[in-house]
């Protein structure tokens, strides 16, 4: 998956996320649903992980699994 490459291998000029930048996005996807910081969902992360890097966890997964058959 060529997505996945080029997220990945990202220009020195554009910084990848930090989990703490992820976790933030993840409140603040919370917060604009009018749920507390205490209720983040799993599909707020994959929200806030999929905006901030490009790609998801299920993208991951599945080129794991193309390399590996």
């Amino acid at each position: 998956m060529k997505t996945i490459e080029a997220a990945r291998n990202l220009t020195p000029t554009i910084k990848r996320p930090t989990r703490k930048m992820v976790y933030w996005r993840t409140i603040e996807i919370a917060l604009l649903d009018g749920r507390s910081p205490l209720q983040i969902k799993q599909s707020d992360y994959e929200q806030a992980k999929r905006e901030l890097t490009g790609v998801s966890d299920l993208d991951l997964q599945l080129e794991i699994l193309d390399q590996a058959g």
